[in-house]
């Protein structure tokens, strides 16, 4: 679509060869040409979408996020078809909040904040701590590496026993302590978010057990996972979490209005003491308060979208993707909060495809391939090389060091 040498008649044979170079050269060179686009996982549509502006012939492309939903690997691939593009003659703007990504790939730096130009230098003149400064407009205070919590006398929070979906996880033994952060991370379709979405009872057809706190629970719904005691944060904020429309207090305590009620009736003086305390702990800005939830950046979005799912205080956290399209400064922000409430004692598991994300955040790495677990390491005694191996490569072992 969109190729302006497409005429009245369209004859798929005429463009079908080319179609197939492109995709092969982009990484799709398993996707059938005759699948419907609705069947491709959102990685994949991504990688359409750019296919479908290079059939465009278009001079100059504007890529905006265009890894926010990719792992590593795919992320490489867009890298490289960019690189071609460039090399090939087309202007290309790339807009993203990954920095390695912007340094790695352009010639030229621009930052705009709250709608406005602050500066532009080429890229080889700017490093790292000014442009987040610049992004954000002031000093982003480092949150300290996580030395990994794996105390022996800690009780167990979460126990999988044996437990497989079909076709996703094979045997998994796996437990996690009470105010550990467990970071879990595998490529798209290997399986590893099924950890992550089973816990939030999204995987009904399950083997084996799952235990909470020494209990154990059937997690054969969303329902059944929050009286279990977890809460879930989706990877799909927009479509999936927050209510549109809505305004952002009505957003951060819709999942508390149980304690928010008396007789039947909210209380709107309690709705608004728990909005504000719950704003001010996750730095969301309390003039917002009362205005749609769309007029906060994605950051404050995401904020929002965990804020809610900390309200009902849940024994375990689970986050699938937990900064997808998220700022440098509301990452960090995200980050120290989230070991906040893990050194409180609250047990979070998350999953997510960005390896820096995952030593940052985890005290415990779990890497997944082709459904099986290659390694369940301390943060601090692994490196994002060996995690990388593990979830492009797997291992001749592949077990689970509990």
């Amino acid at each position: 679509m969109g190729d302006p040498r497409l005429g009245m008649v369209f004859r798929s044979s005429r463009y079908s060869g080319e179609v197939r170079e492109l995709l092969d050269r982009i990484g799709l060179s398993e996707i059938p040409l005759d699948i419907s686009a609705g069947r491709l996982t959102v990685a994949e549509q991504q990688l359409l979408e750019i296919c479908r502006a290079v059939m465009r012939q278009s001079k100059v492309l504007i890529l905006d996020e265009p890894t926010a939903s990719l792992s590593d690997a795919e992320i490489q691939r867009v890298f490289e078809t960019v690189r071609w593009l460039r090399q090939s003659g087309t202007a290309v703007i790339y807009i993203s909040h990954r920095l390695p990504e912007i340094f790695a790939l352009t010639d030229r730096i621009t930052v705009f904040r709250n709608g406005l130009r602050i500066q532009t230098k080429n890229t080889a003149d700017w490093d790292s701590e000014e442009l987040i400064r610049e992004m954000i407009g002031r000093d982003v205070l480092a949150i300290e590496q996580s030395t990994g919590k794996d105390d022996d006398d800690r009780p167990t929070a979460i126990e999988f026993r044996d437990f497989a979906v079909p076709g996703k996880i094979e045997r998994l033994n796996l437990h996690v302590r009470r105010g550990q952060v467990v970071g879990i991370i595998g490529q798209l379709g290997s399986g590893a978010n099924t950890i992550a979405e089973a816990l939030a009872g999204l995987e009904r057809k399950y083997s084996g057990a799952i235990s909470v706190e020494g209990v154990e629970v059937s997690l054969n719904s969303q329902s059944a996972a929050k009286r279990a005691g977890i809460s879930y944060v989706t990877e799909d904020r927009g479509a999936k979490s927050l209510f549109k429309g809505a305004t952002v207090q009505q957003n951060l305590t819709c999942a508390n209005l149980a304690m928010l009620t008396r007789s039947g009736i909210v209380d709107r003086k309690a709705v608004a003491t728990c909005g504000k305390k719950l704003a001010e702990r996750f730095q969301i800005d309390l003039g917002k308060l009362g205005f749609d939830i769309s007029s906060l950046s994605g950051g404050n979005q995401q904020k929002v979208a965990i804020a809610k799912s900390v309200a009902v205080d849940p024994k375990v956290l689970v986050l699938n993707e937990p900064t997808r399209g998220v700022d440098v400064g509301a990452r960090t922000e995200i980050y120290r909060e989230l070991k906040s409430l893990a050194d409180l004692g609250m047990t979070i598991v998350f999953f997510s495809t960005d390896l820096e994300e995952i030593k940052e955040l985890s005290d415990r790495v779990v890497s997944v391939f082709k459904g099986c677990v290659v390694n369940d390491r301390r943060a601090s005694e692994t490196s994002t090389d060996q995690i990388l191996s593990d979830i492009l490569r797997g291992a001749d072992r592949q077990g689970l060091a509990a």
